[in-house]
């Protein structure tokens, strides 16, 4: 007789709880502008207009993102160390530099966000239940906007990092000698902030992805969300985020460590 309960439950478990997977159907190259093409034409047709217009402005994104093209406005420089640099020409390019370190910094935040929104909506996507399968479409969609936003972050970090590493090697035999007092002291305080900033990003990215799901509609919860939202936000700046000027102070330290 327990044996007989303990089934019943695990079948009345199973009839809740379905488990689904991200569409891979999205990033088939080959046949993803038709799978796309058949995606709108289902939401077309859909009859709860609130969620077709969420899942058509996501639609939408998801197209729009396939025209980008991954720009980093930084390239190598082209200085010969053997020759004499003009100063004026090196603090550009130290600028240049810098602007870059801080847009890396920037890309990988972004990438941290995306990351945990991925996972969030991946959990989401797992554990759906029967009760939310009408919502499965817009998780998959949201899900794949997502992953093209992290693929883009991606592959700027990575185009950045090349262009950088070489940089830097021109730089440590130009630089003049600088400081590295405290160095150690200012990374650990670095990291420190990190922790924090991300433990806040996490909280944020759960909360972005319930504000995507009412922000084409007109919802009572929205209003909620967003003031939530913005206190996030609020203690997220109010940590010790990384500044151009910051970064510029951990870039002389690490060129004048390599030039040491």
């Amino acid at each position: 007789m327990k044996m007989k309960k303990i089934v019943c439950l695990l079948l009345i478990f199973c009839s809740i709880v379905h488990t689904a997977e991200a569409d891979k159907r999205f990033f088939a190259n080959e046949s993803k502008k038709a799978y796309l093409a058949e995606m709108e034409a289902n939401i077309t047709i859909n009859p709860d207009k609130a969620t077709s217009t969420i899942e058509a402005a996501l639609l939408n994104q998801i197209i729009s993102q396939d025209q980008k093209n991954v720009e980093i406005g930084y390239i190598k420089e082209e200085i010969t160390p053997e020759k004499r640099v003009d100063p004026a020409d090196f603090t550009k390019s130290i600028a240049r530099y810098v602007k870059a370190k801080e847009a890396m910094e920037q890309s990988r935040k972004k990438a941290a966000e995306l990351n945990s929104k991925l996972e969030y909506v991946k959990k989401q996507i797992k554990n759906i239940t029967e009760e939310e399968k009408a919502r499965l479409r817009t998780y998959q969609l949201q899900f794949t906007l997502y992953k093209q936003l992290l693929d883009q972050e991606q592959s700027k970090i990575a185009m950045l990092d090349e262009a950088l590493n070489f940089n830097e090697k021109l730089f440590v035999n130009m630089l003049a000698q600088l400081t590295t007092e405290g160095y150690e002291e200012h990374l650990k305080h670095l990291e420190k902030d990190r922790f924090a900033r991300e433990a806040l990003q996490s909280k944020i990215a759960e909360l972005d992805v319930k504000i995507e799901h009412n922000a084409f509609l007109e919802s009572q919860e929205l209003e909620q969300l967003l003031e939530e939202h913005k206190l996030l936000e609020k203690n997220l700046n109010g940590a010790s985020i990384i500044t151009a000027q910051s970064i510029l102070g951990v870039a002389l330290f690490e060129l004048a460590l390599k030039k040491d």
